[in-house]
Formats: C-alpha cells, sequence, structure tokens
C-alpha cells in the first residue's frame, strides 16, 4: 500500500477479484481519504480515487459489489461501478418501523458479517438487525414465530451469525 493505515480502522471489501481499502488514517484537507485498490493478478496497488469517509470504518463489509460501513447514526456505501463523484453514498442510517416508516437508528455497531449476501450488524441497545440495500434502511430480526428477536445478546463472526433469543 502506498497509504499506511492505523490501527485496523479501514473498511475493506472485494469487488471483482480486487481488494479495495478504505478510511483508516487521517483526513486529507481535512476531508478526504484515499481509496486504494489492490488487483490480486497483478499484485499492485492503485488509488482510486478520494472519498470523504470517517476515518475509522472498522465496522464494515462488503455485499453486492459494493462496501457498507457502519457507523453511528451513519451507513455509508461505496460502489467501485460508480460514476464519478457517485461512488459513495452516506446516509443517516434508518429502521423500518412498524406503520412502513422510517425511523432514526441512533446506536453503534459492534459487528458485522455478510452471510447469503446479506449484511447484519449488532447493535449495542438495538441487537441484531440486517440491512436493506435496496430500501437503505435497517430491518429487526424476526423469528419463526414472527416476533422481533429484539432481545438478543451474542456476536457475529465470520460468515455465521450467533445469538441467543431472550423471549
Amino acid at each position: 500500500m502506498s497509504v499506511p493505515r492505523v490501527e485496523r480502522k479501514s473498511a475493506v471489501g472485494v469487488i471483482d477479484g480486487k481488494i479495495y481499502v478504505l478510511g483508516g488514517r487521517t483526513f486529507l484537507d481535512g476531508r478526504f481519504h484515499e481509496v486504494e485498490v489492490f488487483d490480486v493478478k497483478s499484485e499492485t496497488w492503485e488509488l482510486a480515487g478520494l472519498e470523504n469517509v470517517r476515518k475509522s470504518s472498522r465496522r464494515g463489509a462488503w455485499v453486492e459489489g459494493k462496501v457498507y460501513m457502519v457507523e453511528y447514526k451513519k451507513t455509508s456505501v461505496y460502489n467501485p461501478r460508480g460514476g464519478e463523484g457517485k461512488r459513495l453514498v452516506q446516509m443517516v442510517s434508518h429502521r423500518l418501523s412498524e406503520g412502513g416508516r422510517k425511523d432514526r437508528l441512533k446506536d453503534m455497531a459492534h459487528r458485522v458479517c455478510v452471510v447469503e449476501d446479506v449484511l447484519f450488524a449488532f447493535f449495542n441497545r438495538t441487537g441484531l438487525m440486517w440491512f436493506d440495500t435496496k430500501l437503505y434502511v435497517w430491518r429487526r430480526l424476526v423469528g419463526r414465530d414472527g416476533k422481533e428477536l429484539c432481545g438478543c445478546h451474542g456476536g457475529i463472526r465470520g460468515k455465521a451469525c450467533g445469538f441467543v433469543y431472550d423471549g
């Protein structure tokens, strides 16, 4: 890499056989980070561009060819195939509540992972949720009985989600 990253505070995604690294160092000009990409075939690093991402995006994963960064009150998505100036979408994190309306999600994710192209996160107060990539909202998990798994505890490691339901 041409830009050193600190304290594992960068988001990483593997897309089309290339490794993308976002964030993880002090902002350039007060607000931008370099996005670097490693081409596995040529074994070379190159600068993919500058993006306005937080420097501590360690809660990230890739889904459907995009890198998702889950932060407090905000979820960002980086699309390397996006047009100039439209690669990074930063949105205020919402959750879909009863009645189909969006409520702000004011919570911190501790772990994220992807299982069968679904992004999951374990939040401090909200528990285990999944991200709807079409509507850009977080949704609560429900059990087979249709009840919300709001009292779940646990963590997410690798490609398997583990939790205990307190209901």
